[in-house]
């Protein structure tokens, strides 16, 4: 505690968020556990829009993509509680199948800074890919 204390008087935000912190402090899932939430969300807005014909307005698309995302968040932030997820190990690798058949691939590319790539595969019902790589920064 006492390093994260001199690190905020200091003004030095960015390490901040390589301190170590003790083990008690994390949640017992991964922040692949949480991207998968996210995706999951996203995957229904999507196939929802599909079935109701409404993909065809742009502008209904971003605001409905964006409000599945902060939902997202929210779903990620219950199933974590207020712990820190734990860290994905380098090369680690996740594929999840959702209920409605859409595939999440996720590898952790890069540990500093914690980078993790995916390709998601909508289901046969509903067919998009979403793919890219996700990085948390604190730029202060």
């Amino acid at each position: 505690m006492k390093k994260i204390g001199s690190s905020l008087i200091s003004g030095q935000f960015s390490n901040v968020l390589k301190i170590g912190t003790p083990a008690y402090t994390h949640s017992n899932i991964t922040y692949h556990d949480l991207i998968k939430c996210e995706f999951e969300l996203i995957e229904e807005t999507l196939c929802l829009m599909q079935e109701n014909d409404m993909l065809g307005d742009p502008l209904e698309l971003v605001k409905y993509l964006t409000a599945a995302k902060i939902g997202g968040f929210h779903i990620g932030v219950a199933n974590a509680g207020l712990r820190q997820p734990l860290n994905p190990i380098l090369g680690e690798t996740g594929v999840w199948t959702t209920e409605r058949g859409g595939r999440l691939y996720l590898e952790q590319t890069s540990h500093h800074p914690p980078i993790s790539h995916f390709q998601y595969l909508g289901p046969e019902s509903c067919p998009f890919e979403i793919y890219g790589y996700l990085e948390i920064q604190l730029n202060i």
